[in-house]
């Protein structure tokens, strides 16, 4: 179950409000309870992250970093470390002349700068990856393409659903191939936003043309998979560089 807001007020109703604390204070609780050493604020970030990036907190959402130390017993300073962080990657923002955070609008000029970056990280990633990358690795690699078919050809959501991971693993897989310390570092900078807008397309409810390009980055991605397997630099370099294409194909005519 996800939290259902007012995005145009940017806070969530009373009903779910309530709902949202208890979620919360689960989540903490379970996170501590397996990762005991975790400084606070890393356990509070990457709750926030994650709840960001899978769209159960929506853009405009409002950040009351009172409410959330009072709602886990904490005291301020690990709350606001964790919403700093979230606001240097770019997932929260603050208003022009205002310190009050807000989950960050998704809108076509931040994605275009996205997929542009995206577009030149990727594409020179391939191109090496297709130099350097393993059996092993391209059998991972085929592992990824099959089940990304899966995912979209899927008219389960739940299965559905998948897409956006899978997509990200997919990508990550041949940057770290590329055997680039800056690609990867470069790449891990964009990667948390590209993965909200690929959970984006899954709650789409409206599927005219999304399915359809979404079956386009398919076959794109075993494109990408067989120009690595014969070491086709240029080629890799080229389909890669398309499926970024694909993304803002998709977003260009809904955001």
């Amino acid at each position: 179950m996800g939290y259902k807001f007012d995005t145009k007020q940017g806070r969530a109703n009373r009903e779910d409000l309530v709902f949202t604390e208890c979620s919360l204070r689960e989540k903490y609780a379970n996170m501590l309870k397996e990762n005991p050493f975790l400084k606070l604020s890393d356990v509070i970030t990457v709750i926030f992250r994650d709840e960001i990036i899978r769209m159960n907190l929506q853009p405009g959402f409002r950040i009351n970093i009172s409410e959330i130390s009072e709602t886990l017993s904490v005291s301020r300073t690990p709350v606001a470390s964790a919403m700093d962080k979230l606001e240097n990657e770019g997932l929260l923002q603050k208003a022009q002349g205002s310190n009050m955070l807000r989950v960050a609008p998704m809108d076509i000029t931040n994605l275009i700068l996205l997929c542009d970056a995206r577009k030149t990280i990727e594409g020179g990633a391939a191109y090496l990856a297709s130099q350097h990358i393993t059996t092993t690795e391209l059998d991972q690699l085929k592992k990824y393409c099959n089940k990304y078919v899966e995912a979209v050809s899927s008219s389960d959501k739940s299965q559905r659903f998948k897409h956006a991971e899978i997509d990200d693993s997919f990508h990550l897989l041949i940057v770290s191939a590329s055997r680039n310390t800056y690609l990867m570092q470069a790449y891990l900078l964009l990667r948390n936003q590209l993965l909200r807008y690929r959970y984006y397309i899954d709650t789409i409810e409206n599927r005219a043309g999304v399915d359809d390009t979404l079956f386009v980055s398919a076959n794109t991605h075993v494109a990408i998979y067989n120009a690595l397997k014969l070491r086709l630099a240029s080629t890799a370099k080229v389909e890669a560089e398309r499926d970024s294409q694909n993304m803002h194909s998709i977003f260009s005519t809904l955001i």
